[in-house]
């Protein structure tokens, strides 16, 4: 092993200020600050601009090494600069935005091992060291970026420390795919039923309008019921583990844990639905939580005539985050149509089997991270041998 400076060892390729004014709806999309996860991308709050052959140089490709420029300090570590992520490959030939850059190992460094051994090496420290900025927000100089040192294994045990970690990684993903299944076909069975009207016994019901006769439209507001805050926590009041998970309005699933008393209760049988006030983001809950700021945690207010899974399927998609101002007033003015409460708890019957097997996923993804977690530091400094 030996230390090298990471210029010597990658080229580089800075991001593009794409205008907001050219986001569509379709077409291909802009990774930004905004969309990274712990260790890739989300597209839950994607934009898109049409392609065009003169950003062909700014397309990612899947395994591309992204490192963020701009970001929070310490103390928000789900957005702090120097973070690193991994392009997943849903993000392939996406386009690189600003305040991003990618790196591009050369010849003599394995392109998984290199994305490892920055996060092994405390590489998002040593980039809030020396950050510039105001005190809500940090930035890092490329020429910071690639004075970075760190020791470096030879080629073959690069190759072996990147099949091992990626074997972890590997098995996430399958997870993740099963994951993405059961929400699409919870959202397919949804569409058939309530979308397409093809709903059990919708041969017999009768109809007015092009609407089931027994089905009402009603504003949001006069279903839900609002639930109140309780005791709120910050990032830094959190730890990467514990009994509690805390819910905020990131794109990431989650903010963090902590081992007191949940300020909220939940499970299959009773969830509860949670709104980011200035992010739209939906989450539907089934375990006990707590929440980061701006985060509103609802329910119906009937559970005779409402249900708690048909109301999230049925809301989620409903409002989406224009700016940065508070959006429940706007999303609870919205009409939805609401069906026979029978065929709700049908609905429940099905996707609630969905929702268990997609937290038993998640449980084990979190179980191979953790694992992942603890051979990283051993493998990278050396502590660990291994064998090629």
């Amino acid at each position: 092993m030996e230390y090298v400076k990471l210029g010597n060892i990658v080229d580089y390729r800075k991001g593009y200020a794409f205008k907001s004014s050219l986001y569509t709806d379709t077409g291909i999309m802009v990774v930004r600050v905004s969309d990274f996860t712990i260790d890739g991308i989300s597209e839950n709050d994607a934009v898109y601009i049409e392609e065009d052959k003169a950003y062909d140089k700014h397309l990612l490709r899947y395994g591309d090494i992204l490192i963020q420029t701009v970001g929070s300090w310490a103390n928000n570590p789900n957005s702090i600069v120097g973070k690193v992520v991994r392009v997943p490959k849903l993000s392939t030939r996406a386009y690189l935005n600003q305040n991003i850059v990618k790196l591009i190992p050369r010849e003599s460094i394995d392109y998984t091992y290199l994305f490892y051994s920055l996060k092994a090496n405390r590489f998002s420290l040593y980039c809030v060291n020396r950050g510039q900025g105001s005190a809500n927000q940090a930035s890092i100089t490329l020429e910071t970026i690639l004075r970075f040192k760190f020791l470096v294994h030879s080629t073959k045990e690069q190759h072996r420390i990147a099949s091992i970690l990626s074997s972890y990684d590997n098995l996430i993903e399958n997870n993740n795919k099963r994951i993405r299944l059961l929400e699409q076909m919870a959202e397919n069975l949804y569409r058939e039923w309530f979308v397409r009207f093809r709903f059990p016994g919708h041969e017999k019901a009768e109809f007015e309008n092009g609407l089931p006769k027994s089905w009402k439209v009603e504003k949001v507001k006069s279903i839900v019921k609002r639930l109140p805050f309780n005791r709120t926590y910050k990032e830094y009041e959190l730890e990467k583990e514990g009994a509690v998970i805390v819910i905020d309005q990131s794109t990431d699933d989650y903010l963090g844990y902590h081992n007191n008393e949940p300020s909220h209760y939940a499970n299959y049988d009773d969830p509860l639905l949670l709104f980011g006030d200035h992010s739209c983001k939906f989450q539907l809950m089934t375990r006990n939580f707590s929440l980061g700021e701006n985060v509103i945690p609802f329910t119906t207010n009937n559970k005779s005539l409402i249900n708690e899974y048909w109301l999230f399927y049925a809301s989620h998609k409903l409002i989406q985050t224009e700016e940065y101002k508070r959006h429940w007033g706007r999303f609870v003015s919205i009409k939805v149509l609401v069906p026979d409460i029978n065929i709700q708890l049908r609905f429940e019957n099905i996707v609630k089997t969905f929702e268990k097997e997609k937290n038993q996923l998640i449980t084990k993804n979190s179980i191979l991270s953790r694992q992942r977690d603890l051979l990283l530091p051993r493998l990278m400094s050396g502590k660990l041998e291994v064998n090629v």
